[in-house]
């Protein structure tokens, strides 16, 4: 008889431990489906997901850029030809795209950039500068990549100065000078241009400041005179170039 009672408690205590463990699975069960049903929620398939703002590098040059200028000197104007130019003007460009239609750019650009006079019959005169440039634009449209417009202003630094003066077209003098005082330091400039598809655009610059220096002084310490070259100068350089640019924009899936 005791025996009997002894395994009918062992019964007894297994049915209530198998209980208490199901009890358990069921519960944590429950549990581990209760918070996947409140993740699912919080992140619904059908919500679209914002991505932060897309940032990116690019390269971008001048295939090559056409400068006409307005000369005068004291007041008189003076016949000036377009300049071609297409040689060592590049740099990178940092993107920022805030929507898929709105975005911006800065970067540094180097340039080659100047202006062609007749000063007197049969003499010509070539100047330039090469710059390092900082823009700062915005752009508007398909600013992925592949149609958009866009319009900001650039500081450049000039740094390296060069002249050239033929005449009769035969070159009689050349000299070029590393951060020169013959034109300003600083020059700034505005610009609009147009990117048609991921890789080429046209861009007008206009430089407002007098490219030359009205205050340079030549200093001839044999002669005792130190004359001022340019001081009745006002030269007024615009350049239109055929731009490219390499890099891919990052698809940014923002309004």
């Amino acid at each position: 008889m005791k025996i009997t009672r002894f395994i009918g408690c062992l019964c007894l205590l297994g049915c209530l431990s198998t209980a208490s463990f199901a009890q358990e699975v069921s519960t944590e069960t429950n549990a581990k489906n209760e918070r996947k049903w409140t993740f699912k929620f919080a992140h619904h398939p059908n919500k679209e997901i914002v991505k932060p703002r897309s940032t990116y590098f690019t390269f971008m040059g001048h295939v090559g850029m056409f400068a006409g200028s307005q000369v005068k000197i004291g007041g008189d104007a003076v016949h000036s030809n377009v300049r071609f130019t297409q040689f060592f003007q590049m740099g990178p460009h940092f993107n920022i795209n805030f929507s898929r239609k709105i975005g911006m750019f800065t970067g540094l650009e180097v340039k080659n950039l100047g202006f062609i006079a007749k000063e007197e019959p049969g003499v010509k005169i070539k100047r330039r500068v090469y710059t390092l440039g900082v823009p700062v634009a915005f752009k508007i449209g398909d600013v992925n990549g592949t149609n958009y417009f866009y319009f900001g202003g650039q500081y450049d630094l000039a740094m390296n100065y060069k002249e050239k003066t033929f005449v009769d077209g035969k070159k009689v003098d050349k000299f070029n000078e590393w951060f020169s005082d013959r034109t300003p330091l600083w020059m700034p400039s505005l610009f609009v241009g147009v990117r048609f598809n991921q890789f080429f655009g046209i861009r007008a610059q206009y430089y407002p400041q007098n490219f030359m220096n009205t205050d340079f002084t030549l200093h001839k310490p044999p002669t005792g005179v130190d004359p001022k070259p340019y001081q009745d100068y006002r030269v007024r350089v615009a350049a239109l170039s055929f731009t490219y640019e390499f890099g891919k924009a990052s698809r940014c899936d923002c309004w």
